[in-house]
């Protein structure tokens, strides 16, 4: 787990700031709001002053949005009688399985999808209680029930604390010497040109066979 989620978090990390400083409004807000709520930061501590950074726990929202750390599917094994899938029949022992990153970009759950935007988590005047619910429903970055990330709650406060200490002490931009890294660019390939949609590359961490140990009480 310890491995999981320190991959996880500087992933998400690297994406919230690439988003951020992509996006100098939102930028903006985050940090008024960070400074506003905390006089020092030695405040900077979980609890319900961190909590109530509404804006901030969105940006982190969206940036798991838009750069899910495991963007890939997470494949499953039809069971020997068969599956059908929106009336498609899958035949036992066939993989199965929907990329995150396709769901977290579909119009129907996520309007204009391809735009970096926390608004979207918070309700208000244009976005509505409906519209979160649906949106709610297929954001999945931790995948869900008993394959869910044991370390979701761990991630997330990490991720807070982080951005926050590093909002309240630092003014961020984009580096001017190298505006395009971290993005997409012509020639890249189909769906890696987006300049403003930062670019992961999803891999196996590692495998392993054994070790099998025996354990017994000491005498």
């Amino acid at each position: 787990p310890h491995l999981g989620i320190s991959h996880l978090t500087s992933s998400v990390l690297a994406g919230t700031f690439f988003y951020l400083t992509h996006n100098p409004e939102v930028l903006r807000t985050a940090t008024e709001e960070v400074r506003s709520t905390f006089t020092s930061p030695s405040e900077i501590v979980t609890g319900t002053k961190l909590n109530s950074c509404a804006y901030l726990y969105a940006c982190i929202e969206e940036t798991l949005r838009r750069a899910a750390p495991v963007p890939s599917h997470l494949p499953r094994v039809v069971l020997p009688d068969g599956m059908t899938i929106d009336d498609e029949h899958f035949p036992a022992s066939t993989v199965v399985g929907v990329p995150m990153y396709a769901i977290h970009h579909n119009p129907a759950y996520f309007p204009d999808p391809f735009t970096f935007d926390p608004s979207r988590w918070i309700e208000s005047s244009t976005t509505s209680p409906e519209a979160i619910t649906v949106a709610r429903k297929a954001f999945n970055p931790f995948s869900i029930g008993t394959r869910g990330c044991s370390g979701k709650r761990l991630a997330y406060m990490q991720l807070k604390l982080t951005l926050a200490h590093v909002l309240w002490r630092f003014d961020l931009r984009l580096a001017p010497d190298e505006p395009g890294r971290g993005g997409g660019k012509e020639g890249l390939g189909i769906g890696r040109e987006r300049e403003d949609e930062f670019q992961m590359y999803d891999a196996l961490g590692f495998g392993r066979d054994g070790p099998m140990v025996e354990i017994k009480c000491k005498d």
